[in-house]
Protein backbone atom coordinates (compact mmCIF):
# COMPACT_ATOMS: atom_id res chain seq x y z
CA UNK A 1 0.00 0.00 0.00
CA UNK A 2 1.39 3.42 -0.97
CA UNK A 3 1.87 6.24 1.53
CA UNK A 4 -0.77 8.95 1.76
CA UNK A 5 0.52 12.53 1.45
CA UNK A 6 0.39 12.95 5.22
CA UNK A 7 2.23 9.67 5.80
CA UNK A 8 4.84 10.63 3.22
CA UNK A 9 5.55 13.94 4.97
CA UNK A 10 5.78 12.21 8.35
CA UNK A 11 8.07 9.54 6.88
CA UNK A 12 10.42 12.12 5.37
CA UNK A 13 10.52 13.97 8.70
CA UNK A 14 11.57 10.84 10.58
CA UNK A 15 14.21 9.97 7.98
CA UNK A 16 15.66 13.47 8.34
CA UNK A 17 15.64 13.11 12.11
CA UNK A 18 17.50 9.79 12.00
CA UNK A 19 20.05 11.11 9.50
CA UNK A 20 20.67 14.19 11.64
CA UNK A 21 21.03 12.20 14.86
CA UNK A 22 23.52 9.84 13.22
CA UNK A 23 25.56 12.65 11.73
CA UNK A 24 25.00 11.56 8.14
CA UNK A 25 26.32 14.37 5.96
CA UNK A 26 26.67 12.82 2.53
CA UNK A 27 25.67 10.13 0.07
CA UNK A 28 28.17 8.70 -2.42
CA UNK A 29 27.94 7.45 -6.01
CA UNK A 30 30.82 6.06 -8.06
CA UNK A 31 31.14 6.58 -11.79
CA UNK A 32 33.74 7.26 -14.48
CA UNK A 33 35.17 10.53 -15.75
CA UNK A 34 33.59 10.12 -19.20
CA UNK A 35 30.14 10.59 -17.65
CA UNK A 36 31.03 13.48 -15.41
CA UNK A 37 30.42 16.54 -17.64
CA UNK A 38 26.87 15.48 -18.44
CA UNK A 39 26.15 14.53 -14.84
CA UNK A 40 27.35 17.91 -13.61
CA UNK A 41 25.09 19.58 -16.16
CA UNK A 42 21.96 17.43 -16.06
CA UNK A 43 22.24 15.18 -13.02
CA UNK A 44 22.17 11.41 -12.70
CA UNK A 45 19.64 9.33 -14.63
CA UNK A 46 18.49 5.77 -14.12
CA UNK A 47 19.23 3.29 -16.86
CA UNK A 48 15.56 3.20 -17.86
CA UNK A 49 15.51 6.97 -18.39
CA UNK A 50 18.75 6.86 -20.35
CA UNK A 51 17.42 4.18 -22.69
CA UNK A 52 14.00 5.75 -23.26
CA UNK A 53 14.64 9.48 -23.21
CA UNK A 54 18.36 10.08 -23.69
CA UNK A 55 19.73 7.80 -26.38
CA UNK A 56 23.50 7.81 -26.69
CA UNK A 57 26.66 5.85 -26.15
CA UNK A 58 26.79 5.36 -22.41
CA UNK A 59 29.24 3.27 -20.43
CA UNK A 60 27.15 1.04 -18.21
CA UNK A 61 29.48 0.25 -15.34
CA UNK A 62 27.37 -2.60 -13.99
CA UNK A 63 26.29 -4.19 -17.27
CA UNK A 64 24.40 -7.05 -15.64
CA UNK A 65 22.37 -5.21 -12.95
CA UNK A 66 21.31 -8.33 -11.09
CA UNK A 67 19.10 -6.19 -8.87
CA UNK A 68 16.71 -5.66 -11.86
CA UNK A 69 15.93 -2.16 -10.54
CA UNK A 70 16.68 -0.26 -13.73
CA UNK A 71 14.51 2.71 -12.75
CA UNK A 72 16.63 3.29 -9.67
CA UNK A 73 20.04 4.86 -9.09
CA UNK A 74 22.23 3.26 -6.43
CA UNK A 75 24.01 5.43 -3.87
CA UNK A 76 25.70 4.67 -0.56
CA UNK A 77 25.48 6.37 2.81
CA UNK A 78 28.63 8.19 3.99
CA UNK A 79 31.12 5.70 2.46
CA UNK A 80 31.12 4.00 -0.95
CA UNK A 81 30.02 0.40 -1.38
CA UNK A 82 33.68 -0.56 -1.43
CA UNK A 83 33.12 -4.20 -2.38
CA UNK A 84 31.12 -3.31 -5.47
CA UNK A 85 33.43 -0.40 -6.27
CA UNK A 86 36.51 -2.63 -6.11
CA UNK A 87 34.89 -5.43 -8.11
CA UNK A 88 33.79 -3.08 -10.89
CA UNK A 89 37.25 -1.54 -11.15
CA UNK A 90 38.75 -5.01 -11.47
CA UNK A 91 36.17 -6.11 -14.06
CA UNK A 92 36.22 -2.86 -16.05
CA UNK A 93 39.95 -2.29 -16.36
CA UNK A 94 39.21 -0.81 -19.79
CA UNK A 95 37.86 2.27 -17.99
CA UNK A 96 40.44 4.86 -17.03
CA UNK A 97 39.60 7.48 -14.40
CA UNK A 98 37.06 6.67 -11.68
CA UNK A 99 35.42 9.37 -9.62
CA UNK A 100 33.15 9.59 -6.61
CA UNK A 101 30.29 12.05 -6.46
CA UNK A 102 29.49 13.41 -3.02
CA UNK A 103 25.75 13.98 -2.94
CA UNK A 104 23.57 16.08 -0.67
CA UNK A 105 22.08 14.07 2.20
CA UNK A 106 18.76 15.88 1.58
CA UNK A 107 18.14 13.32 -1.16
CA UNK A 108 17.01 10.97 1.62
CA UNK A 109 13.98 13.09 2.48
CA UNK A 110 13.40 15.10 -0.68
CA UNK A 111 13.48 12.43 -3.42
CA UNK A 112 11.76 9.09 -3.92
CA UNK A 113 14.06 6.52 -2.26
CA UNK A 114 14.08 2.87 -1.30
CA UNK A 115 16.35 1.58 1.44
CA UNK A 116 18.21 -1.71 1.14
CA UNK A 117 19.85 -3.16 4.24
CA UNK A 118 22.12 -5.22 1.98
CA UNK A 119 23.03 -5.37 -1.69
CA UNK A 120 19.90 -4.69 -3.75
CA UNK A 121 20.60 -7.79 -5.86
CA UNK A 122 19.94 -9.99 -2.83
CA UNK A 123 16.79 -12.10 -3.13
CA UNK A 124 15.75 -11.10 0.39
CA UNK A 125 15.65 -7.32 -0.01
CA UNK A 126 12.41 -5.53 0.80
CA UNK A 127 10.02 -4.40 -1.87
CA UNK A 128 7.17 -1.92 -2.23
CA UNK A 129 6.41 1.16 -0.16
CA UNK A 130 7.69 -0.52 3.02
CA UNK A 131 11.20 -0.29 1.56
CA UNK A 132 10.84 3.50 1.59
CA UNK A 133 9.91 3.70 5.26
CA UNK A 134 11.93 5.32 8.01
CA UNK A 135 11.87 2.00 9.87
CA UNK A 136 13.83 0.31 7.08
CA UNK A 137 16.18 3.28 6.78
CA UNK A 138 16.90 2.99 10.51
CA UNK A 139 17.42 -0.75 10.12
CA UNK A 140 20.32 -0.04 7.77
CA UNK A 141 22.30 1.01 10.86
CA UNK A 142 20.95 -1.38 13.48
CA UNK A 143 22.11 -4.94 13.02
CA UNK A 144 23.16 -7.54 15.57
CA UNK A 145 26.17 -8.33 13.35
CA UNK A 146 27.26 -4.68 13.17
CA UNK A 147 31.04 -4.42 13.48
CA UNK A 148 32.20 -2.80 16.72
CA UNK A 149 33.28 0.82 16.89
CA UNK A 150 32.30 1.80 13.35
CA UNK A 151 31.00 5.36 12.94
CA UNK A 152 27.32 5.97 13.61
CA UNK A 153 26.89 7.29 10.08
CA UNK A 154 28.07 4.06 8.42
CA UNK A 155 25.56 1.37 7.47
CA UNK A 156 25.97 -1.95 9.27
CA UNK A 157 26.38 -3.80 5.98
CA UNK A 158 28.96 -2.12 3.70
CA UNK A 159 26.82 -3.08 0.71
CA UNK A 160 23.63 -1.48 1.99
CA UNK A 161 22.15 0.82 -0.65
CA UNK A 162 19.84 3.76 -1.10
CA UNK A 163 17.99 3.47 -4.40
CA UNK A 164 16.83 6.80 -5.86
CA UNK A 165 14.06 6.73 -8.45
CA UNK A 166 14.65 7.94 -12.03
CA UNK A 167 16.84 11.03 -11.55
CA UNK A 168 19.07 12.92 -9.15
CA UNK A 169 19.19 16.59 -10.26
CA UNK A 170 22.62 18.16 -10.65
CA UNK A 171 22.11 20.57 -7.74
CA UNK A 172 22.40 17.62 -5.36
CA UNK A 173 26.02 17.04 -6.46
CA UNK A 174 28.22 18.81 -3.91
CA UNK A 175 31.80 17.61 -4.46
CA UNK A 176 33.94 15.37 -6.65
CA UNK A 177 36.46 12.96 -5.14
CA UNK A 178 39.38 11.41 -7.04
CA UNK A 179 42.11 9.00 -6.00
CA UNK A 180 45.28 10.84 -6.99
CA UNK A 181 46.82 13.93 -8.55
CA UNK A 182 46.69 12.52 -12.07
CA UNK A 183 42.96 11.91 -11.78
CA UNK A 184 42.49 15.42 -10.40
CA UNK A 185 44.27 16.91 -13.44
CA UNK A 186 42.21 14.76 -15.82
CA UNK A 187 39.02 15.83 -14.07
CA UNK A 188 39.91 19.52 -14.34
CA UNK A 189 40.69 19.12 -18.04
CA UNK A 190 37.45 17.29 -18.74
CA UNK A 191 35.08 19.33 -16.62
CA UNK A 192 34.52 23.04 -16.33
CA UNK A 193 33.05 23.18 -12.87
CA UNK A 194 33.13 25.30 -9.74
CA UNK A 195 32.64 22.23 -7.56
CA UNK A 196 35.47 21.30 -5.26
CA UNK A 197 37.62 18.40 -6.48
CA UNK A 198 39.18 16.49 -3.59
CA UNK A 199 41.87 13.80 -3.49
CA UNK A 200 40.91 11.16 -0.91
CA UNK A 201 42.51 7.74 -1.33
CA UNK A 202 40.69 6.33 1.68
CA UNK A 203 37.35 6.48 -0.11
CA UNK A 204 38.83 4.32 -2.87
CA UNK A 205 39.80 1.57 -0.42
CA UNK A 206 37.94 -0.74 1.97
CA UNK A 207 36.01 0.52 4.94
CA UNK A 208 37.74 0.32 8.29
CA UNK A 209 35.59 -2.68 9.25
CA UNK A 210 36.52 -4.74 6.16
CA UNK A 211 37.93 -7.61 8.23
CA UNK A 212 34.43 -8.16 9.64
CA UNK A 213 32.78 -8.09 6.22
CA UNK A 214 34.86 -10.27 3.91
Amino acid sequence: MAFSNKEKIENFSKIKQIATQRGIKQLVHFTVLDHLPEMLSEGLYSRTILRKEKPGDYIYIDEVRNDKKLRWISVSVSFPNWKMFYNQRMIRKDLDVWVLLILDVKILWELDCMFMTKNAASSSVLKGSWASSWEVFNRMFEDENRAPLIPENWTSNPQAEVMVKDRIPANYIKKIVVENKEAEKACKRKCKTNLEIIINRKLFGPRGDYKFNR
